[in-house]
C-alpha cells in the first residue's frame, strides 16, 4: 500500500510572515463560538476593509484547498465582506492566530485500493444565525476511502422551519455531493 499527502505548510507559512501574524501561545479553535463576531458592531473603514476582504479571499482559498478545519469560521466571516465589523476583524485574528499555531496541516490517505468507499457526514444547526437572520448552516464532509475529498460549511438558502427540515436540507446537499464521488 503507497500513502500519498497533500499540504500546503510552506504556503501557509509564507503567508502568515507577510501579514506578520505573531505567533501566539496556543489556540485550539479557530473561532470560539459563532456570536464572537457580534460582539462590536462597529463598521470599519478604508483600508482596513480591503485588508479585511483581502484576508477573507485567501483564507477561503486555503479552507477549499486543504484547511478544512477552518471552513465552517471562513464561512461565518464571509458574511461580513459587504460591511465588516470591529467585532468581525477580532474573529479574523482569531482564525489568523489559530492558523498560525496549527500551521502544518496536511491531508493523508491510502492510495491503490481494491475498491473505492465514500462516506458522507452532514450537520445543521437549525436557525444558528439568530443575531442575523434564522437561517441555518450546513456542513457537508465527504470522505473517499477514509480521505477527505470535499468539504464545506454554507448558510442555507432559506429559513428552516423545523430542526428536522434544516437537517433534511442538510443532508440532500450532501448527498448531492457525495453522487460527484
Amino acid at each position: 500500500k503507497q500513502f500519498v499527502s497533500i499540504d500546503q505548510d510552506n504556503d501557509m507559512k509564507q503567508f502568515l510572515g507577510a501579514i506578520n501574524i505573531p505567533s501566539v501561545y496556543k489556540v485550539n479553535n479557530p473561532m470560539i463560538d459563532k456570536y464572537y463576531a457580534l460582539k462590536d458592531d462597529t463598521p470599519l473603514e478604508g483600508d482596513d476593509i480591503t485588508w479585511y476582504r483581502s484576508m477573507i479571499g485567501a483564507l477561503n482559498y486555503y479552507s477549499c484547498a486543504t484547511r478544512y478545519d477552518i471552513s465552517y469560521s471562513v464561512s461565518r466571516l464571509s458574511q461580513f465582506n459587504s460591511r465588516p465589523t470591529e467585532g468581525s476583524r477580532k474573529a479574523l485574528y482569531k482564525v489568523l492566530q489559530y492558523l498560525s499555531c496549527n500551521e502544518e496541516f496536511s491531508i493523508v490517505g491510502r492510495y491503490g485500493g481494491e475498491h473505492d468507499e465514500v462516506e458522507c457526514y452532514s450537520d445543521s444547526d437549525h436557525a444558528g444565525d439568530r443575531g442575523i437572520d434564522c437561517r441555518s448552516q450546513t456542513g457537508i464532509f465527504v470522505l473517499l476511502n477514509g480521505v477527505p475529498v470535499h468539504w464545506r460549511s454554507v448558510k442555507q438558502v432559506s429559513t428552516a422551519v423545523s430542526s428536522t427540515c434544516s437537517e433534511i436540507y442538510a443532508l440532500s446537499d450532501a448527498v448531492k455531493s457525495a453522487r460527484l464521488y
